[in-house]
């Protein structure tokens, strides 16, 4: 093989290695307790990636009474901080207590690939109620073409049964089939639910965080947050693209030492049989 064929492999090979990315951190700021039928939710994004994110644009999917506004951010560059306001208003014979808020961001590469990030948090209104039942969700690996259970285990701590509301949300690559299930849990008990998921386009070697929200009425509104990461691998099984680049570039390292070598110690033998055909005429 050429050997300014392995140093055009070897290059290209790199600049995959090196390939930009785009990493998205978020916060969200609300009101300690919301007393008002309106209120602002402010919150702050940066793109800790190495490359802009475009057609940026974020709303809030709030519970069912409230209604937000949407922001658009247009172009997110690199280690850039930006903010979206939200005003959110609140339906009257709202019950008091604690909601889940969703922040739900999209956005595409240079590429116009997209991608979508949703991160949760909370809001109190009028009163602050305690977390009751709690969620776990295991990790779970996901082929690009495989359809599985993802498990919650719901833990109600609480000495009274609840009648749960469970509502998975995810980006837009993690496909939920019937999201929303209502599940009875004892007191002091645990049950696990189960939802079908499966990729929608996700990119393989990828992980995308999911979470549950799990919720319940009483005198005051309750809920919680249980949160998971969904890993998207090649077929499911076995040594997933990303493994590619890396076992080609080892390969054509090996050549490219195996005929540097070659050529190496061909000029060395060559070498030494003229001083000894020289030593032997000089004799």
């Amino acid at each position: 093989m050429n050997k300014k064929i392995i140093f055009a492999a070897l290059f290209l090979l790199a600049s995959l290695a090196s390939a930009t990315f785009i990493r998205m951190s978020t916060n969200i700021y609300a009101e300690p307790i919301i007393q008002a039928s309106s209120t602002v939710i402010n919150i702050s994004l940066i793109n800790s990636g190495d490359e802009p994110a475009h057609d940026a644009q974020v709303s809030l999917i709030l519970p069912e009474g409230m209604a937000s506004n949407g922001v658009y951010l247009g172009v997110m560059y690199p280690n850039v901080q930006y903010g979206a306001v939200f005003n959110v208003t609140v339906s009257e014979g709202k019950r008091p207590g604690r909601y889940p808020i969703v922040m739900k961001l999209h956005y595409t590469d240079a590429n116009a690939y997209p991608f979508s990030v949703v991160s949760p948090s909370f809001m109190m209104y009028k009163e602050a109620t305690p977390v009751m039942v709690r969620g776990l969700i295991p990790e779970t690996t996901l082929g690009i073409s495989e359809e599985k259970e993802l498990k919650i285990r719901l833990s109600n701590m609480d000495v009274k049964p609840h009648n749960l509301l469970v509502h998975m949300v995810s980006s837009d690559e993690i496909s939920m089939q019937s999201p929303e299930r209502e599940v009875y849990v004892n007191a002091n008990s645990e049950e696990d639910v189960s939802f079908r998921v499966k990729s929608f386009g996700a990119l393989p070697e990828s992980s995308y965080v999911v979470f549950a929200t799990i919720e319940y009425d009483d005198e005051y509104h309750y809920s919680s947050v249980a949160t998971g990461v969904v890993k998207v691998v090649s077929g499911g099984q076995g040594m997933g693209l990303s493994w590619l680049p890396l076992a080609i570039l080892l390969i054509l390292i090996l050549l490219f030492l195996v005929i540097t070598f070659r050529h190496g110690g061909s000029r060395w033998l060559l070498r030494k049989r003229v001083k000894s055909k020289g030593r032997r005429q000089g004799s």
